[in-house]
């Protein structure tokens, strides 16, 4: 199920988010499966930063018996194509994806499309808004025409499987999405 939530933040805390959006440090994008290069671009979002509090504070209700993994943002450029990809294959992880967008246009384009029982589903950025969903949904990025698409993600796991993850001892993000074109 894909949930979502308008008008998230309060005003100024949605300028606050899209302001650090256009001003974070990133990197190359990051490779949703090995079959695949990256796309977009990556701003980790670090536990000491005010944004990581922000949406740790406001998301953990909508999580249970979850905790973050790993909060950042994306960054697509028009005319991009991102691929279908899940963010897990484990059952019980969650995704957040935050909107910050000052305004929006259905001939903007820029949803998060789903591939759900053979069909797409496009979810619109509308400003300021939070959708969330089993990480093991088939989804996707589309880009705006004509300006930079900006997103926060918050991927949560259950402590379950963060457990799992603390054993192998995989629980470094540098240890996620590696391939040879997105070294960290």
């Amino acid at each position: 199920m894909i949930t979502a939530e308008d008008s998230f933040l309060t005003e100024e805390e949605r300028k606050f988010v899209l302001d650090y959006c256009k001003n974070a440090r990133f990197r190359y994008g990051v490779a949703d499966s090995s079959q695949f290069l990256p796309t977009g671009m990556v701003a980790d979002i670090y536990k000491n930063e005010k944004i990581y509090k922000l949406f740790s504070d406001t998301t953990k209700k909508y999580a249970p018996g979850r905790e973050i993994y790993w909060m950042h943002v994306n960054l697509f450029v028009p005319k991009e194509v991102p691929y279908f990809h899940t963010d897990s294959e484990e059952e019980g992880d969650l995704t957040f994806l935050y909107y910050p967008n000052d305004n929006w246009h259905f001939n903007d384009l820029g949803s998060t499309e789903f591939f759900v029982n053979d069909q797409v589903i496009g979810v619109p950025p509308i400003p300021n808004r939070l959708i969330y969903f089993d990480s093991q949904l088939k989804h996707r990025a589309t880009t705006f025409r004509s300006d930079h698409r900006f997103n926060v993600i918050i991927k949560y796991k259950s402590i379950e499987n963060l457990k799992k993850l603390y054993e192998t001892g995989d629980a470094s993000p540098d240890k996620w999405n590696i391939s040879p074109y997105n070294p960290i």
